[in-house]
């Protein structure tokens, strides 16, 4: 079995005139990630590897998950096809990762995280909200095995459910 820990960023500031990548997190963004974060450090599995978008307010997110779940800032990796990417983006970044790697996070944007959610785990999510959470266990050995309905949801969570 492995693990997968999909993130989508925290709530961004509008308020400003920066292209969309360059968007930082919102005050409410800043409240909600360490928030989020200590959530998945007391509930969910140690991470073994962390992928974020290199967007402001993903890289934002993610730092603030690795400060939570002690993991070395240094390490995380940021994938430039993680920004506007789609289902086979996140297929190609998974099936190339380490087989001994067993948990991995990886902070991004939607629509294309809710629909990855769904097609692992057919699921019907209709909007995975800022700073949501979805915590999934995939039915393989390796993660070349990665394929739709191949993972089941154990935990999702977002900030308003936990307010």
């Amino acid at each position: 079995m492995k693990l997968l820990t999909l993130v989508r960023h925290a709530k961004s500031d509008w308020d400003n005139d920066l292209y969309d990548i360059d968007r930082p997190l919102s005050k409410r963004g800043k409240i909600d990630a360490p928030m989020m974060a200590t959530i998945a450090k007391n509930e969910l599995t140690k991470v073994d590897v962390i992928f974020s978008s290199p967007a402001v307010r993903a890289y934002s997110t993610a730092l603030e998950f690795s400060k939570h779940l002690n993991y070395p800032l240094n390490e995380i990796i940021l994938d430039k096809y993680l920004y506007h990417c789609g289902i086979q983006e996140y297929m190609d970044i998974i099936e190339i990762i380490n087989q001994d790697i067993n948990h991995i996070y990886i902070f991004s944007h939607n629509p294309c995280l809710t629909n990855f959610v769904n097609f692992l785990c057919n699921e019907n999510i209709i909007n995975i909200p800022t700073c949501g959470i979805a915590h999934i266990e995939l039915n393989i050995h390796y993660w070349t095995e990665i394929i739709r309905d191949s993972g089941k949801l154990l935990r999702f969570l977002s900030p308003k459910m936990l307010k």
